[in-house]
């Protein structure tokens, strides 16, 4: 049989069985595709939606995590900063203590400059006061020697004895002085002490 002639006999004869037949399964055919293209297409859409919304909810999820990591970032830059200005101002305050520590140094340098310097003076008034004592001891022996000998008729000029009365009046008036300007040095004990 050819297929020509028998399409041709059916659509020439629409009312024939076989031309419902032939209908009746190319609708059955188009009713069972259509039925499956619905069904296949219901199953794809579930799964594009739930694919969509798994995606959304990985959007929304990286989207949170990124907001976090971004607060995150923001913190610790701010800690940053915060630290490097906290290292700003140590090296500040360094630079300060620096230079206060070479003025400290210095002034420590002079006063230990000033101590020797007054140490100098003390030893030169000690040995003054040591040798107006002795010329003050050797003026009263003398004193003593004339007195003597005037008492015994030996008669030494009274020019001399009033001479050495007036000398060692005036030595024994520096005395006090260099006394007084010896205390009114800086102990020299507390020094050695706080070496």
């Amino acid at each position: 049989m050819d297929f020509t002639n028998f399409f041709s006999q059916v659509l020439s004869d629409p009312n024939s069985p076989e031309s419902i037949r032939i209908l009746i399964i190319l609708i059955g055919g188009f009713l069972v595709g259509l039925t499956s293209g619905m069904l296949i297409g219901r199953s794809l859409s579930k799964k594009w939606r739930k694919s969509a919304r798994e995606d959304k909810e990985s959007l929304n999820a990286l989207q949170a995590k990124f907001a976090a990591l971004q607060e995150e970032f923001d913190l610790q830059l701010a800690d940053l900063q915060k630290s490097e200005n906290e290292l700003n101002e140590t090296r500040a305050r360094v630079t300060a203590l620096t230079a206060e520590n070479g003025r400290l140094s210095e002034e420590l340098s002079a006063a230990n400059n000033k101590i020797e310097h007054l140490e100098a003076r003390v030893q030169a008034d000690s040995a003054l006061m040591e040798d107006l004592r002795h010329q003050i001891l050797g003026q009263k022996a003398r004193l003593k020697e004339l007195s003597d000998e005037s008492n015994e008729g030996a008669g030494a000029p009274i020019s001399d004895t009033a001479m050495l009365h007036e000398r060692l009046s005036e030595v024994e008036k520096k005395l006090p002085e260099i006394e007084a300007r010896l205390r009114n040095l800086p102990s020299l004990g507390k020094k050695d002490d706080s070496k």
